[in-house]
């Protein structure tokens, strides 16, 4: 994503599948790159979610796609993707940041920390 917003004027993309030019073919089209470790091999990568402000792309939801990100204040604090939720046996979400670390977060942690229209059940579900 990063990699993407840096040949695109900084705009991070508008869909995760925009960047598929910065993957080789091969991780791409692998299924598991897109799965949380909670999903299953029937999974559906692209199924069009988009509640608005989040987008769900395989396992994960991703929100300030399209933004400018030399224009979000705090990259290390500004949430890109989390992991979607599709087992009851998940208890914790993996979280992306815009400078790109990911650390593992608590659902009530991630839930406080959304910004105001995300709802972190709304993409939710296998």
């Amino acid at each position: 994503m990063v990699a993407y917003a840096e040949d695109h004027e900084d705009f991070l993309p508008e869909h995760p599948r925009d960047a598929k030019q910065y993957l080789d073919d091969e991780s791409y089209d692998s299924r598991d790159m897109w799965l949380n470790p909670y999903q299953g091999d029937d999974a559906v990568i692209d199924r069009g979610d988009f509640d608005g402000v989040a987008t769900r792309f395989g396992g994960y939801v991703f929100i300030n796609l399209g933004e400018n990100i030399d224009e979000i204040m705090e990259p290390s604090k500004t949430i890109l993707a989390y992991t979607a939720k599709v087992s009851e046996k998940q208890t914790t979400r993996g979280v992306q940041f815009v400078d790109g670390h990911v650390e593992s977060w608590e659902e009530e942690q991630l839930r406080a920390a959304l910004p105001e229209g995300v709802d972190v059940d709304a993409l939710d579900g296998p």
